[in-house]
C-alpha cells in the first residue's frame, strides 16, 4: 500500500501552516493513523508513505511501523513530484498490484474487494469512482432559439468522481519518469496510449475528502462509524 502524504495541505489554510495535513486530528488520532489503521483492520501490512511538506512530523510519529505491527517505508519528495511522481522511488515494487491512497480521503471500503475487481477485470490500472449528485440552485432553461422548450426547477445533476483510491500493476509503475512533477491523470492517459487495459471500481461504501475545514469537521463525526463498518 502506498499512501500520498506529501501534499501542502493549502485548502485548510491555518490549520496546515504548522503541521502537514495527514496529521490532522481525526477522532483524536492524526487522519493518517486513522487511514492506515482502516488497512490493517483489511490486513494489510507493507506500506509506503510519500512525504514532502513537514515530512518530520509524519516520519517521527510513524517510524518502521513496529508500533502497528507493519512495515513502513518512505518515499522522501524532495520537491513536488504531483499525484503520481512519488511512486517511481519505490525500489522494490514486486510482483502484485499495489493500492495507492490519498492521504487527506477516509473509507469504510474493503480494500480486498477493490483488489478482486481489479485483477478479475484483468486491468492494469483500477480508479476507485463513486457517485456525486449537485443539485443546480436554480431553474433550468432548455431553449431553441428564442423559443423555451422546458423549464427544470433545482435538477439534480450526478456524476462519477475520482475517489483517490487506486489499484495499480508494477508495469504501471516502472513506467513513470524519475524526478519530474506527475500526476494521477498522466499515469490513466499515459496507459491508455500503450493501450493498457484502465478500469473503474465503483464504491458503494462511506467516503470522504478532507480537504476543507467543513470536510475535517465532519471526519471527526463520522470517524467511528467508519472503523465500526471495518469490524
Amino acid at each position: 500500500v502506498v499512501i500520498m502524504a506529501g501534499g501542502l495541505g493549502s485548502r485548510l489554510g491555518e490549520l496546515t501552516k504548522n503541521i502537514p495535513k495527514p496529521m490532522l486530528r481525526v477522532g483524536g488520532i492524526p487522519l493518517l493513523e486513522t487511514i492506515l489503521m482502516s488497512f490493517i483492520e483489511c490486513g494489510f501490512y507493507n506500506f509506503h508513505i510519500s512525504v514532502n511538506y513537514k515530512k518530520e512530523f509524519i516520519m517521527d510519529y510513524f517510524g518502521n511501523g513496529s508500533k502497528w505491527g507493519v512495515d513502513i517505508k518512505y518515499l522522501i519528495e524532495n520537491k513536488r513530484l504531483g499525484t503520481a511522481g512519488a511512486l517511481s522511488l519505490i525500489k522494490k515494487i514486486g510482483k502484485n498490484p499495489i493500492i495507492v491512497t490519498n492521504g487527506d480521503v477516509m473509507t469504510s471500503m474493503d480494500y480486498h474487494s477493490l483488489l478482486k475487481h481489479h485483477v478479475k477485470q484483468k486491468s492494469k490500472v483500477t480508479m476507485c469512482v463513486r457517485e456525486y449528485e449537485y443539485t443546480i440552485p436554480y431553474g433550468v432553461v432548455e431553449v431553441e432559439g428564442y423559443e423555451l422548450l422546458a423549464l427544470r426547477e433545482k435538477p439534480v445533476k450526478s456524476f462519477n468522481i475520482n475517489t483517490g483510491i487506486y489499484a495499480i500493476e508494477p508495469e504501471i509503475i516502472n513506467r513513470i519518469p524519475k524526478d519530474v512533477y506527475y500526476d494521477m491523470t498522466t499515469l490513466f492517459e499515459d496507459a491508455a496510449k500503450i493501450n493498457q487495459k484502465r478500469c473503474v471500481f465503483f464504491m458503494g461504501d462511506y467516503w470522504i475528502d478532507v480537504g476543507q475545514v467543513e470536510e475535517l469537521a465532519q471526519a471527526n463525526m463520522d470517524v467511528n462509524v467508519v472503523m465500526d463498518d471495518k469490524q
